[in-house]
């Protein structure tokens, strides 16, 4: 196909998937003035870059009325001869027009694409992509690029590091962590408060009383340790008159016993990444709003996991606690903005929100939010919820 016409859309996806699935040498964007911005092109262009796909787009505007889209399709028309109108996406008023249009020139092309059956339909004309399924895969930084923003890194956890024995190592944390869930918060102040006078070295030799940021002595936890010491989590574990001696396997086994939340978050990311299932799996990535790196005002958020399948994105926030409303309204606005209507927020919590916050689980549902709790989580249940979302 030489040339696509893209309606463009206020719901990011829609403007990429006709040009990915069926490749055209160009994509002309027709977009309304009013709600066209500056940085539109620049996001269309930044993404077939990142996505390594030559293609030329330009981009269109007029003021939005029949009329004039009619003048925008005979313009186009006249410069891309035998282009293709793609309905998938696009406002009312340009999707009449689109209609009108195949009245007056007798060999225009409408496609569009079917979400819930995955596949192109032959609208008008275009009988070469009739029932052809979308099978294109993205990486999570292509479907954050899709709505203008930027993958710049990550946070507590670089997916590269955690790889064969680590993830290993992931098992017989989350073990230990279950089997002392009510007291596993106990341990990791204590390791937080000795950690902070062990900056940057893996060896700690503390006294068994550490002075805690909220102003109160925490101590260890002796049968988490002895069972971190037997799993070979930490190394060299003594105990002696007052005082505790043992080293950190490594940094991002440091980084998981001194916060709280990165049990649930290191065994989420492990059951989607093994699960071999999905495109793209990734761990405490770093999002800019903006799209570019280092702007005056720059907005960012961390999401805990990320997962790709298709077209869909999902977003996972992982919280030990009772989750708040804000918790619940902040990754529902994330999906939504950085998603678009394919993306799948979720929640995943240790607690059993059906017993201890009922009226939480209803806001969930009214979101579109996916809870995932305790029992699904001791129970075997993560991967298959996981799945059934994409």
């Amino acid at each position: 196909m030489e040339t696509i016409i893209e309606l463009y859309d206020s719901d990011p996806v829609m403007n990429y998937i006709s040009p990915c699935a069926l490749k055209p040498k160009n994509v002309v964007y027709l977009c309304e003035k009013h709600s066209f911005r500056k940085n539109h092109i620049r996001t269309v262009r930044s993404f077939y870059k990142l996505r390594k796909q030559k293609i030329n787009a330009v981009m269109y505007k007029n003021k939005g009325s029949v009329n004039d889209y009619l003048r925008s399709f005979e313009e186009i028309y006249r410069n891309f001869p035998g282009c293709c109108i793609d309905v998938t996406g696009g406002e009312d008023t340009a999707l009449v027009a689109a209609g009108m249009f195949t009245c007056i020139q007798k060999d225009a092309r409408l496609i569009s694409y079917d979400q819930r059956k995955n596949r192109f339909s032959n609208i008008y004309n275009c009988i070469e992509v009739d029932k052809l399924r979308f099978q294109e895969k993205f990486r999570i930084s292509e479907l954050i690029a899709m709505s203008g923003a930027l993958v710049t890194g990550h946070g507590h956890f670089n997916p590269g590091s955690l790889t064969g024995e680590a993830l290993a190592d992931i098992d017989k944390i989350w073990k230990i962590y279950l089997d002392n869930l009510f007291t596993w918060h106990k341990n990791v102040q204590y390791l937080q408060a000795v950690s902070k006078l062990h900056s940057g070295s893996l060896h700690v030799e503390a006294s068994m009383l550490s002075p805690s940021s909220v102003g109160r002595f925490e101590k260890p936890q002796r049968k988490i340790m002895q069972e971190l010491g037997d799993a070979g989590i930490i190394k060299n574990l003594s105990f002696t008159a007052g005082s505790i001696v043992f080293g950190y396997k490594n940094d991002n086994i440091r980084r998981c016993l001194t916060d709280v939340g990165m049990c649930l978050e290191l065994f989420v990311y492990k059951t989607a990444l093994e699960a071999d299932f999905f495109d793209d799996v990734s761990i405490s990535v770093i999002i800019d709003w903006n799209g570019r790196i280092a702007e005056p005002n720059d907005t960012t958020n961390e999401i805990d996991v990320m997962l790709t399948k298709g077209l869909t994105p999902v977003f996972i926030s992982c919280k030990t606690g009772i989750p708040s409303t804000a918790s619940l309204n902040e990754v529902h606005t994330l999906a939504t903005r950085l998603g678009g209507s394919f993306a799948k927020p979720v929640l995943a919590t240790m607690n059993n929100l059906k017993e201890t916050a009922p009226s939480l689980c209803n806001r969930a549902a009214e979101l579109g939010v996916t809870l995932i709790e305790l029992d699904d989580l001791v129970d075997g249940r993560l991967e298959g919820i996981l799945r059934k979302l994409v």
